[in-house]
């Protein structure tokens, strides 16, 4: 290779360079820009209290369905007669007792 083709190689390789740093730099602003922009609408506090105020109202519904299942089975103990309940405290206790501790 003549001096002159490997000036040409050269200034074509730092033409190449220079393209690809100009390609990543617009490639890295791009990317600094959509990360700022998923910042701004995760740190805004009406956002925050937005998501917040969900969860509490999805809260608020599994207790009070939580609630209504105890108080059901609640009633339904206190409907069951006496001798019942005696007679279930007596099977618990015995298989309570038959375990070692």
């Amino acid at each position: 290779m003549s001096l002159a083709s490997l000036i040409l190689e050269e200034k074509k390789a730092m033409l190449y360079v220079q393209e690809v740093k100009e390609k990543a730099q617009r490639i890295l602003q791009e990317a600094e820009r959509k990360a700022e922009e998923i910042l701004r609408t995760v740190q805004s506090p009406e956002k925050i209290h937005e998501e917040l105020e969900s969860y509490r109202k999805e809260l608020e519904k599994e207790v009070e369905k939580i609630l209504r299942e105890h108080r059901e089975k609640a009633e339904m103990i206190k409907s069951l007669p006496d001798e019942v309940i005696e007679e279930a405290v007596k099977i618990v206790v015995e298989e309570v007792l038959k375990h070692e501790l």
